[in-house]
Order: structure tokens, then C-alpha cells, then sequence
């Protein structure tokens, strides 16, 4: 059996501030230069909370703190989020795309269904249930319907972490998941064949 080594998570430590993960490094030291965007944070939050999950440790336990008071930051009163934000912290964009929205479904769902504190993931589910779903189109990428499985899926697997919080489902959850699905099935029905099984005429 190989060795696996242990979680580590110093890089990512390394990377983040007091604000969020920053976006670049140059030879793993942090390049400000570049600012912050909710995508990395994103991604980041979702290695936080599994890192805590499998090991328990305060640093995966202080970066999804951190990682959490960042989305709140970037989300807009619509439920939206910005994704690009400047090291002195202004908006350089006026909303994120729709994988970015997709990918918040997921990361929030994961956050809060974990073991994380309560606090954090009643922050998590705070900033998910503001998310617009309907706004969410499905059909401009693989991505967007495959990150919105990854989340409600999580959710309605671990309902019981919900209830034990005293929090009802959404009720557009349920069918916002199957439209997902509706929606790759589809992609695949229209650019597969028997010589290319795959959601998109091509692969990037």
C-alpha cells in the first residue's frame, strides 16, 4: 500500500491573509499584486472544511474562518458574488460568472453540512440560502450544472446535519438539482456518439 503523507497545509496558510487567499505567488511567496478572487476562496474554503473533517485541525479551522468572513465581503444584496477584488480591497468586477456562482452552491453546501462549527456553517448556509438559483443558468458550461450537483447533492445526503441545525430545506433545492442533471444529460445527448462519449465537442 503506498504512503500517503499527512495533510499539510502550510502553503495555504502561507497565501492567506487576514483578508482571504491571495490569487498569485511567485516561487511560493505571495504576490499581492494581483489581489484576491472568490473563485481561489472558493476552492480554498472547500480544502479547509475536508482538512478539519479528516484531522481536526485548528489551521483548517482558522482559514475557513477566514475564507467565510471573504465571502461575506464579496457577496452582493442580490445574493451574487463579485469574484475579483483588488489587494486594498475594491470591486474590479461587477458580478462573477456563473461557474463562480456555481462553485459557491458547492463550497457553502460542503461547509455547511460539515463538522465545522456551528458558527461557521450557519455562516455557510446564511450566505447559501441568499444565492438566487433560478438565476443560475445551466447551460453554459459543464461546469455550472456539475458544481450545483456537487453542493444540493451534499445537501440532500446529509439532511440530517440541517435538521439538527433546525433549518428546512430550500424549497427550490430539490428541483434546482434535477434541472442540473436534466442539463448534463442533455449536453451529453447532444455531443456524444458512439465515437465521442463526452458532455462538449471537445475537451479542454
Amino acid at each position: 500500500m503506498m504512503d500517503i503523507p499527512p495533510v499539510n497545509l502550510s502553503h495555504l496558510r502561507a497565501l492567506t491573509d487576514h483578508t482571504g487567499l491571495l490569487q498569485h505567488s511567485k516561487y511560493g511567496v505571495p504576490n499581492p499584486r494581483f489581489g484576491y478572487t472568490t473563485d481561489d476562496n472558493l476552492r480554498a474554503l472547500l480544502v479547509a472544511t475536508r482538512s478539519y473533517e479528516l484531522i481536526g485541525d485548528d489551521t483548517a479551522l482558522d482559514l475557513a474562518r477566514t475564507y467565510m468572513s471573504f465571502l461575506h465581503w464579496m457577496q452582493r444584496d442580490d445574493g451574487l458574488f463579485h469574484n475579483e477584488m483588488s489587494y486594498d480591497r475594491r470591486f474590479m468586477d461587477d458580478v462573477g460568472s456563473l461557474a463562480c456562482q456555481a462553485r459557491a452552491v458547492w463550497a457553502l453546501s460542503t461547509a455547511a453540512v460539515s463538522t465545522l462549527p456551528q458558527s461557521i456553517r450557519n455562516a455557510a448556509f446564511y450566505l447559501l440560502q441568499r444565492i438566487p438559483l433560478k438565476a443560475i443558468e445551466l447551460y453554459t458550461s459543464i461546469h455550472v450544472p456539475s458544481f450545483i450537483i456537487y453542493g444540493l447533492g451534499e445537501l440532500r445526503e446529509r439532511q440530517s446535519a440541517l435538521q439538527q441545525m433546525e433549518i428546512p430545506a430550500h424549497s427550490d433545492w430539490e428541483d434546482v438539482l434535477w434541472e442540473a442533471a436534466d442539463a448534463l444529460v442533455e449536453m451529453y445527448a447532444r455531443y456524444s456518439d458512439e465515437n465521442w462519449r463526452w458532455f462538449l465537442p471537445e475537451m479542454t
